[in-house]
């Protein structure tokens, strides 16, 4: 074991998924997930008028955590990445186009980190989509790209990261 507790010995499986134990955080992060999809059922049982209102937020926030956080980091883990494809294809079970949302976000962020593991032969760990300080911008509202930083893989993002953004 190194200093930092990470292993030196990674077992990863097809995919470049490894076998790691999920931590309070993951857990956290799939606990919310499935309480929002669990949530969006029992409004379409008892309240159907909320029906669009919980599909477009699950559906959306999904999307655009998944693209704009390192969340896809996660995914890497076997456990995390098992558990939330289980709890996309539930949500498709809400029927519409909108439910398709985190598994094609998903899907896109799997296939960008195999590209990018066959090109650069490393880890892919993507940029965090942060609203620019105001000093730095001529606009009111602007977004920048800002580092992020893997422990998991002791490193941060690099220039090829920023091209697969």
């Amino acid at each position: 074991m190194k200093k930092s507790g990470i292993p030196n010995e990674r077992k990863f499986t097809y995919l470049k998924l490894e076998f790691r134990k999920l931590d309070n955080s993951d857990l956290l992060i799939l606990l919310t997930f499935s309480i929002c999809i669990l949530s969006h059922f029992l409004l379409v049982q008892y309240l159907p008028n909320f029906k669009h209102f919980s599909l477009l937020f699950i559906g959306i926030a999904t999307l655009a955590i998944t693209i704009t956080r390192p969340i896809g980091l996660r995914f890497r883990n076997i456990y995390f990445f098992i558990t939330w494809l289980i709890l996309c294809f539930s949500f498709l079970w809400a029927g519409t186009s909108i439910s398709y949302l985190p598994l094609s976000s998903f899907a896109l962020y799997q296939a960008v980190r195999i590209i990018f593991w066959i090109k650069y032969s490393k880890e892919f760990i993507p940029l965090t989509l942060t609203q620019a300080p105001l000093e730095f911008s001529r606009r009111a509202f602007s977004l920048a790209f800002e580092r992020t930083i893997s422990k998991r893989e002791g490193r941060g993002s690099y220039a090829e990261d920023r091209k697969f953004m």
